[in-house]
C-alpha cells in the first residue's frame, strides 16, 4: 500500500473554513430583498444573519472570529474576509446609513453599531404600536370613555 502525502491547503482554500471566499462571492451582493432604511431593523438583521451564516461568515459579525495578530499566517485571510463582509453589509444598507459606518474597519464593529442604534428603536416602536392598537380597541369600550388624559399619558410613559 502506497503512503499518501497530503499537503494541507492554505486556510483560505478550504471550503469549510470561514476564511474561504467562493469564486462567485462578490463585494456587491444583495443579501436581502430590501436595503435597510431606518425601519424594520429586526427583519433586516435576521435576513442578513441567515445570509452570512450560509456563507460561513456569521462569526465575523458576532465577534466569534476575532482579528488575529499581524504576524499570524491567517491575518491576510481574515482581513480579506472582513473587508468582503463590510462591503456586503454596506451594499445592503441605505446610502445614508452606509455612509455612517463607512470608516469602521471591522465588520463586528459595524454590526454592533447598527444594533446599538436600531435594535432599541425597533423595540420601542413595536411596543408603541402595541399600545396604540390596545388604545384603539379600547376606544370602542365604555372604559375608554372614562379614561382621563393623565391615565392615557401614564400608559404612554410606561412604554418608554
Amino acid at each position: 500500500m502506497a503512503a499518501h502525502n497530503h499537503i494541507p491547503l492554505p486556510i483560505g482554500q478550504v471550503p469549510s473554513s470561514p476564511y474561504y471566499i467562493h469564486p462567485s462571492d462578490m463585494n456587491s451582493m444583495q443579501f436581502v430583498s430590501n436595503k435597510f432604511k431606518d425601519e424594520g431593523f429586526t427583519d433586516w438583521k435576521r435576513s442578513m444573519t441567515i445570509s452570512l451564516s450560509t456563507k460561513n461568515k456569521l462569526g465575523f459579525v458576532t465577534g466569534i472570529i476575532n482579528k488575529p495578530n499581524l504576524q499570524y499566517a491567517s491575518y491576510k485571510q481574515w482581513e480579506r474576509c472582513n473587508d468582503m463582509i463590510i462591503s456586503w453589509i454596506m451594499y445592503n444598507l441605505d446610502a445614508m446609513i452606509a455612509r455612517s459606518v463607512l470608516y469602521f474597519n471591522i465588520a463586528a464593529e459595524i454590526w454592533k453599531d447598527l444594533e446599538d442604534r436600531y435594535d432599541s428603536i425597533d423595540a420601542f416602536f413595536t411596543k408603541m404600536k402595541m399600545l396604540w392598537d390596545e388604545l384603539h380597541l379600547q376606544s370602542y369600550s365604555k372604559d375608554f370613555q372614562t379614561t382621563t388624559r393623565s391615565e392615557a399619558n401614564a400608559v404612554l410613559d410606561e412604554a418608554q
